[in-house]
């Protein structure tokens, strides 16, 4: 895996579970809609109702990367 590019996630909920949860939600929602496989994530910010973290991926190579199914909910 060779993180390429690098951006900016920002997520707020009500409560630490809410919090992951829509954390995985964004990161598979970008996965789905950007084809990108994510490799480095740094947490810049992060506190009970609210995250922000630098995320490091690249867009999906079919010849070097295997994507076999996306997680549902």
């Amino acid at each position: 895996m060779r993180p390429l590019q690098a951006f900016q996630i920002t997520v707020e909920a009500p409560d630490r579970e809410a919090l992951l949860v829509k954390w995985l939600s964004e990161l598979n929602y970008l996965h789905i809609t950007q084809h990108m496989l994510y490799a480095e994530f740094k947490l810049l910010n992060w506190r009970a109702q609210g995250l922000t973290a630098e995320v490091k991926g690249e867009p999906i190579d079919p010849a070097r990367h295997a994507v076999h199914t996306e997680i549902r909910r």
